[in-house]
């Protein structure tokens, strides 16, 4: 399939939410078969120990993202809403969030892909 070797092709969609001063309100917005299709529950391990792994429904911690391996209608309105103990600490681990999104990219699990990245707009991830 063309769209497997195409390094601008959407891997994930996630919408993320600042709430108040110290939460965050998470929930998938569209999820590549490639991750429904591995074997494995885990599928991806960060340098930090940061764990994605998929589930039925999402599941935000610091330590790891449970992510539904098919995204529906019904599943787009599925949500976890996680709280800091400040902001301090949800600017700290969101961004961490972040950088592991950036390493799952880059780590091959798609192909190849000089062009992997996460954009960020407003409150939507779009991991490439």
């Amino acid at each position: 399939m063309k769209e497997d070797i195409d390094p601008d092709r959407l891997k994930l969609c996630i919408d993320i939410k600042l709430i108040g001063s110290s939460t965050i309100k998470i929930s998938p917005v569209s999820v590549d078969y490639k991750i429904w299709e591995y074997p494995n529950m885990v599928f991806f391990i960060s340098s930090d120990g940061y764990v994605f792994e998929k589930s039925e429904k999402i599941t935000y911690s610091i330590y790891r993202l449970k992510m539904p391996y098919q995204v529906s209608q019904k599943q787009r309105k599925d949500y976890d809403v996680y709280t800091f103990t400040d902001d301090a600490t949800r600017y700290e681990f969101v961004k961490k969030l972040k950088n592991n999104f950036e390493e799952f990219a880059r780590s091959g699990f798609f192909g190849y892909n000089p062009k992997s990245r996460v954009l960020i707009f407003k409150n939507f991830w779009f991991v490439y």
